[in-house]
């Protein structure tokens, strides 16, 4: 076997050189009730700041170490649709944490 040959990379900007900075005002946004046959979860309304969305967005998100009570929470939201019986949208049922997190985006209003 030869040696791989060279592959001319080509540096690609950040993201932010290529999209004007602009300044966001957060908005609030209605987060669903979660109701399961022993426990209810009444998640309020939360302010998150919306900014314009950059030329590209990431599919994939990953959360390599989260706190205990990160991880608990999570885990009790994922327990949580899992009893209820919570589907995502394209009709998979909540059966993981990463699963949770879609349901969750999914359903904000």
């Amino acid at each position: 076997m030869g040696k791989p040959a060279n592959i001319n990379r080509v540096q690609m900007p950040p993201i932010t050189d290529a999209v004007p900075v602009v300044e966001s005002k957060p908005e609030a946004v209605e987060v669903v009730e979660v109701q399961t046959p022993s426990v209810k979860l009444k998640l309020g309304t939360i302010e998150i700041p919306m900014g314009p969305l950059p030329g590209y967005i990431k599919r994939r998100v990953d959360a390599k170490h989260l706190s205990r009570e990160q991880s608990e929470k999570l885990g009790s939201i994922a327990s949580g649709l899992q009893f209820a019986g919570a589907k995502l949208k394209n009709g998979t049922k909540v059966h993981s944490e990463s699963h949770a997190i879609r349901w969750v985006l999914e359903n904000l209003k």
